[in-house]
């Protein structure tokens, strides 16, 4: 159909663990087992629902390279994404992890035909999916439709050095075990950072680098627990 919306059976999301860090007062505490809010690949039954005609074409508009509109098609909820998508909050944006470049994807084949300047890369937040922009309406519209109307942001990138002198950072943390970043819950305004001047991370930031290293959540905390001088790469949507 027009709108792009495959019926039942419906995608499935694959479930991991979110890692929680209260105020750095100690290293990663409990794991959590919740309902997914990663959607790294897509699944779905062996009946192949179509979505829209077979020649439908990925098309980007936008006025700049900040923020622009890309549409992504696939014939099916069989075909891949080609995605690593980051859907939890707080905030209203989903982070794009990586990108496949495989062109038998949806967002490898928007990429090959999109300017470079329009084309979906990792850092980027997508803030609205076919109009929609919570979360919620977000990983629906990413498990149920084939024909997708992606909102993308170019992220803010910033840097904040901080001594934490021996006292705990102030902020509290989100991540999972195959993200590239971690996710800033909250900042105390008590903690170190907050006496930082400046720019400094708030909630819904995201952290992409600790003094060089980048690529695993995993080795972004271990970093700030580790070292008294830190180098933080912050992304903002």
């Amino acid at each position: 159909s027009s709108s792009g919306r495959c019926q039942p059976p419906r995608a499935t999301i694959q479930p991991f663990h979110q890692r929680w860090t209260a105020m750095f007062a100690c290293c990663c505490g409990d794991d959590r087992p919740e309902p997914s809010s990663m959607v790294e690949s897509i699944a779905a039954s062996s009946e192949k629902p179509q979505c829209g005609p077979a020649s439908t074409q990925p098309t980007a508009n936008g006025r700049n390279a900040t923020t622009f509109t890309a549409r992504l098609a696939r014939l099916s909820l069989e075909h891949s994404l080609g995605a690593r998508l980051e859907a939890f909050g707080p905030g209203h944006s989903v982070f794009v992890l990586a990108v496949s470049p495989e062109r038998n994807t949806a967002f490898g084949q928007y990429n090959a035909s999109a300017d470079d300047s329009q084309k979906v890369r990792a850092g980027d937040y997508i803030v609205a999916i076919n109009g929609k922009g919570t979360l919620t309406e977000m990983r629906e519209l990413l498990t149920t439709c084939c024909t997708l109307d992606i909102t993308v942001k170019r992220a803010q990138v910033f840097q904040v050095i901080v001594q934490k002198q021996g006292r705990p950072l102030g902020m509290a943390i989100k991540c999972s075990p195959s993200s590239t970043a971690l996710s800033v819950q909250s900042v105390d305004d008590a903690g170190t950072l907050a006496s930082v001047a400046g720019t400094k991370p708030i909630m819904g930031d995201r952290i992409v680098a600790v003094n060089g290293i980048a690529g695993k959540a995993d080795l972004l905390l271990e970093e700030l627990m580790a070292r008294d001088k830190l180098e933080i790469t912050v992304s903002r949507c």
